[in-house]
């Protein structure tokens, strides 16, 4: 049980990170390259949270599982 609550601890903290990162906006130039280059690297910091979020999910589950075994 100590596993499943460190992984929910650490999802935790991501996404307060990636939400912290948002806060000041998604678009930090006035111009569409500048403005392009900002929104690939938040979508790429979406999709990392997402990876490890998921990756932390899958490994609960399996925590949990191996329990009933």
């Amino acid at each position: 049980m100590e596993a499943i609550r460190k992984l929910r601890d650490q999802v935790a903290k991501q996404q307060q990170a990636v939400f912290k990162q948002f806060s000041g906006g998604i678009f930090g130039g006035s111009d569409n390259v500048a403005a392009d280059e900002n929104e690939f690297q938040q979508h790429q910091k979406i999709e990392k949270l997402y990876i490890s979020t998921r990756a932390a999910k899958v490994a609960t589950h399996f925590c949990l599982f191996i329990q009933l075994l």
